[in-house]
């Protein structure tokens, strides 16, 4: 279950860098000053002619992807952080982190920008976070409990 961890914090961490520099070109032209004019530029050739609220859309699904790629970032680093003090008893704190994933989680299960990856991704971090060693490992509930002899 580790490996499962370390593998979603990485695939969050990817997603989260991603984000970040989708939500910068969104920023960036959200000013209407920036957005390209040269026919050559193919990129953005459909934004020549933005509309009054154009460039506040840009700005709303900028800020709407910075937050989420630094929910992303920072779950991605807690649940490192976590899972390296896993085994030195419990921790209110690490809960927080596996709700705030089973939520991001969920968001990528209803999201469906990129259908096929945001469906897997979700689905993949559910699975993961809803398994009882999951559970173990980030809170540290049951790490100092005794074993039953059988």
């Amino acid at each position: 279950m580790l490996s499962h961890l370390y593998c979603l914090s990485i695939v969050h961490m990817v997603r989260g860098v991603c984000a970040v520099v989708v939500a910068a070109r969104f920023l960036q032209y959200s000013n209407p000053l920036n957005v390209p004019r040269n026919a050559l530029d193919l990129t953005m050739s459909q934004y020549h002619n933005l509309a009054p609220g154009d460039p506040l859309a840009f700005k709303i699904v900028g800020c709407a992807l910075i937050f989420v790629a630094t929910l992303r970032i920072v779950f991605a680093l807690l649940t490192i952080a976590s899972l390296r003090r896993s085994g030195r008893g419990p921790s209110r704190g690490f809960s927080v982190v596996r709700k705030v994933g089973l939520v991001i989680a969920v968001v990528d299960l209803v999201d469906l920008t990129f259908f096929p990856v945001t469906t897997a991704c979700g689905l993949y971090g559910w699975l993961v976070l809803r398994h009882p060693d999951t559970r173990d490992l980030i809170e540290g509930r049951f790490s100092n409990s005794p074993k039953l002899a059988s």
